[in-house]
């Protein structure tokens, strides 16, 4: 029998000092639990640069975007950064010749922007988390920088160096 005339379990345990030695059994793991695995996260969120290059954009654009304006990834509304350094030059845009071979043209009435960026995320192996957003060198997307809109590629992305560590 697995409890005796005496209230024991198998001859050798009372049931109430059993139910006390699991609930303190319980107790114990529920503060463990609760208390005892505070794992540190720390900030991995770092300064970085990014180049955008837009081949090919209407040349009154140039009156809408200036260092200092913000950049947003349009799709995703994620801000990248600030700029900190414009530049504008001709279009770049790319057709057959007459001899049939790729050549490399330019439009009138067309320039093509290039923006550095700076801004804050997370870097990984192939790039930059930005607010939960992967993005990675030649990843094209529409950007609004200051007040014109731009289809873009990312044509740069360095980490800048954290030596205040």
């Amino acid at each position: 029998m697995i409890i005796d005339s005496k209230g024991k379990l198998f001859g050798k345990l009372n049931i109430i000092d059993l139910c006390l030695v699991l609930a303190v059994i319980a107790v114990a793991v529920i503060v463990y639990i609760k208390m005892g695995d505070k794992t540190v996260v720390t900030d991995t969120t770092q300064e970085f640069t990014i180049g955008i290059t837009c081949e090919e954009a209407p040349d009154y654009v140039q009156d809408y975007i200036k260092v200092g304006d913000t950049v947003v990834d349009d799709s995703k509304a994620v801000t990248l950064g600030k700029i900190v350094g414009v530049k504008f030059g001709p279009s770049i845009n790319y057709g057959v010749d007459d001899r049939g071979y790729v050549a490399k043209s330019s439009k009138e009435g067309y320039c093509s922007v290039f923006l550095t960026i700076s801004g804050k995320g997370q870097p990984f192996i192939n790039g930059m988390v930005i607010d939960g957003n992967k993005y990675m060198v030649n990843h094209a997307f529409t950007v609004r920088a200051g007040s014109g809109k731009l289809w873009a590629k990312i044509s740069g992305l360095d980490a800048k160096a954290d030596d205040a560590k």
